[in-house]
């Protein structure tokens, strides 16, 4: 498995005063074979962001969420195999 450096991100405008380090937010993640995906939403915060799967998935995972605040939930959906849906339940 390999990771890109690739990302894609989508964030629409929050209010003033709002936003990830204001609010705990809900981190929604789909794993997918090629790609991860995942959006933060809390109130007046919906973004959203992917990156492909070319190197491990624990490095990839420090690289990108390292500096996120601690989600208040978080909901997965994976149609990865095992060993990669282990991987991040583990890193979570």
């Amino acid at each position: 498995m390999t990771i890109s450096s690739q990302t894609k991100s989508s964030a629409q405008s929050t209010p003033e005063g709002r936003g990830p380090g204001k609010d705990r937010v809900n981190l929604l993640i789909d794993l997918g074979n090629s790609r991860l995906k995942w959006a933060q939403q809390a109130p007046g915060l919906w973004r959203t962001e992917a990156a492909l799967l070319e190197h491990a998935l624990p490095s990839l995972l420090d690289r990108l969420w390292r500096d996120m605040d601690a989600p208040r939930k978080v909901v997965m959906c994976s149609v990865s195999n095992s060993e990669r849906m282990n991987a991040l339940e583990k890193w979570i």
